[in-house]
């Protein structure tokens, strides 16, 4: 997901999200999902008054998972089954039904959706990082142990 087309969040988070991710892709950054996810949330803080929080984090989150997805299908060679498999990861309509939503549920389908119903949104989102996160955590450490065994 390129610069351009993120509408909500500042430039600045975008680019401290992505050095975020890049660090941990490379192994250089060693976190725990949780501990992950609460550095994201950090760039993307949620003000009471400010509705306009809220969406920025969910664009941010949205963020996060593309470049996720663009690690792990473009430089890892994995397929969509596998990765939703491995990571777990769930319908928007589960979190819908789970979070007791007031959206129709038509209004909430597909990932474009997002914007309409922020917290169910949101809670799908996070809950996707912290399963993809996961996944990273266990490759990265079956390559850093493949390492050295080779050694």
């Amino acid at each position: 997901m390129p610069h351009r087309n993120l509408k909500y969040v500042p430039a600045s988070a975008v680019d401290a999200l992505r050095n975020l991710m890049e660090q941990l892709f490379s192994g250089k950054l060693e976190l725990t999902p949780e501990q992950l996810l609460e550095k994201i949330k950090a760039q993307l803080p949620i003000e009471k008054m400010n509705p306009t929080t809220l969406i920025q984090r969910v664009e941010g989150l949205y963020y996060v998972t593309e470049l996720f997805w663009i690690e792990l299908v473009k430089n890892r060679g994995m397929n969509r089954g596998e990765i939703v498999h491995k990571a777990g990861l769930k319908p928007l309509s589960y979190y819908h039904h789970k979070l007791g939503s007031r959206m129709p549920v038509d209004m909430v389908v597909s990932r474009d959706d997002y914007f309409a119903d922020p917290p169910t949104a949101h809670e799908k989102l996070a809950d996707d990082i912290l399963g993809l996160a996961r996944m990273i955590g266990a490759e990265n450490t079956q390559n850093t142990a493949a390492k050295k065994l080779s050694t």
